[in-house]
Formats: C-alpha cells, structure tokens, sequence
C-alpha cells in the first residue's frame, strides 16, 4: 500500500491518461497534461499511456524527456486495455484518469481530496463536469443528490462515471476492477463494479471539461455501432436492479437498431437483417418493428434503401 507523504508535503495523485498520441490531439493532450499538473495542493503526475503503435514519434520522445510525467507504452490500440496498463502504474494513495482532449479545471483535484480524505468510509468521489460540444456547455449530471442514494440504480437513468470525473482511493480500488472491461462502455461497466463494491461520494460542481465535438471520436464510428451491442450484453446480468435491467434492455435493442441502420448505410443488406432481427427480439424489439419496411424496400430496389 503506498505511504503517506511526510508531515507537510502535498498528497500525490495519479493520473492515467491513455492517448493514441497522433499528431493531430498533440496540443488537445498537451493541454490535458497542463490542466493536470498545474492543480494546485497536490502533486499531481500524469501516466501517459500511449495506446497502439500509429503514434507520432516526434511526440512521445517530446513527452519522455518531460520530468513531470511518465510515459509508458501499450499495444495493439485497446482503451481497456491502455485503462489497465495505467492502473498498474498507479503507486500513489490516489489516482483519478483524464482523456487526452478533456481538461481537469483548476483546484479539482485537491477538492476532491477534501472530501474523501476527510470521510474514511468512502473510497470513491465523482464529481458534476462539464460537456463542450457544437452547441457550447452544459452540466454533465442533474440531481447529484439523487445519485448519492443509490449509485447503481441511478444507472438506469444515466452513467454517471466518465473520463476525468472521479477520484479513486487506490487500495479501495484495485487492478481487478480494471480486467475485461467491455470496449465503447468502459465507464459504464466500471461504475457498476464500483457500486457494487464501493461507498461513492458525489460533488456537485464542475470538476473537468469533457469534449463531446471532437471528429475522430469512436463514438461515431461504424466500429462502434457494431460493437457496442456486445458491450451492452456484457453488463446484463440476473442481480440487477430491475429498472436498471430494464433500461440495459432498452439500450441493448437500440444498439442493434442502430448497427442495422450503420450496415444498411454502407449497402450491407445481410448483415442489417441480422442486427434487424437482433433488435426485435428482446420485450422492447416492438420499437423497431417499423424499420423492417425499410430494409424490404432496400432488399426489393437496393437504390431505395440507399437513400
């Protein structure tokens, strides 16, 4: 277990920031890293994980040479994986982790130690932040008091762990916690186990800025629509909250509406039966039922279903 610092000295915090480190998030993830080890009343140190191997040279030999942060590597490119490299390099009491294109704002991370170390019987604070996209910023949770009842119902209404927002006490949270995280829902699957496991604090005030906008995210990807049923699938289980088993349900036919429509767009008629059908089958599938004149409208004239 890592010690305390001597009488006097700022606690550190770890700070894992899995990256692909490609040229074009070289200043988003040097702003990140500013954001981090810039916060004041702690000793912050970035873990830099860089995450595959279509990395810009230029710039992870750029990060080395910095004495205020670690750089280790990992591959193949697996967000799950980069999460558990850095975990494994976590040796401080604390440890929180950023996105490369997000920002923690100033103070965060001491507020959030404020809190946690001031209440022994918790091992987890998640703090409000702020989403930036297209249309400007707005709160990321609502009703923080409500979450703070029961964390792992709250689930059923919205994830309320993301990149950036919490901080962990680390021997309350170890590397198992970290294995076989599902990929597109990482966050997710990790605040289950969290719940599950933990007691959770919440803070109601902004504590980092999540980017929403930005344009290679995997969120728009067709490898996403297509994996994120799986991901979903693997979160579903017998012991579940019943509305929160409900709503996994809703999400799970959705994801498969979803992947049918992303292989319909690319012409792949086959495949967007399989997710069809997928979709229908669960107790929600009636939402989609109407979507199967579509994919007989592109099976018939496949100039129709194109458009």
């Amino acid at each position: 277990m890592p010690a305390r610092p001597p009488s006097g000295a700022p606690e550190t915090v770890s700070v894992i920031m899995p990256t692909l480190a490609r040229p074009q998030r070289a200043d988003a993830l040097r702003a990140a890293i500013d954001s981090v080890v810039s916060q004041a009343g702690v000793r912050a140190v970035p873990l830099v994980v860089v995450n595959g191997d279509q990395f810009d040279p230029s710039l992870v030999e750029e990060l080395s040479r910095r004495a205020d942060l670690r750089v280790a590597r990992v591959g193949p490119a697996d967000l799950p994986g980069a999460l558990r490299a850095g975990r494994d390099l976590v040796d401080a009491r604390w440890f929180c982790e950023l996105d490369d294109d997000d920002l923690l704002l100033p103070g965060t991370l001491a507020e959030r130690l404020a809190l946690i170390d001031g209440r022994p019987g918790f091992d987890v604070v998640v703090s409000n932040g702020i989403v930036r996209g297209r249309a400007g910023d707005h709160l990321l949770l609502d009703r923080v008091d409500r979450l703070a009842a029961d964390p792992l119902s709250a689930l059923a209404q919205m994830s309320w762990l993301s990149p950036g927002g919490a901080l962990f006490r680390t021997e309350a949270v170890p590397r198992e916690l970290f294995d076989g995280l599902p990929r597109y829902l990482e966050w997710t699957s990790l605040a289950l186990r969290l719940a599950r496991r933990c007691r959770i604090a919440f803070l109601d005030r902004a504590g980092f800025v999540h980017r929403d906008d930005s344009p290679d995210s995997l969120w728009l990807s067709r490898e996403c629509a297509l994996g994120l049923p799986a991901a979903i699938r693997s979160l579903l289980d017998d012991e579940l909250p019943s509305e929160l088993q409900r709503a996994l349900e809703r999400r799970l036919a959705g994801a498969c509406h979803d992947a049918a429509r992303a292989e319909l767009q690319g012409g792949r008629r086959r495949a967007a039966w399989g997710w069809h059908l997928r979709s229908l089958g669960g107790r929600h599938g009636w939402r989609y039922l109407s979507y199967t004149r579509r994919l007989l409208a592109a099976t018939l004239s496949p100039a129709a279903g194109a458009r």
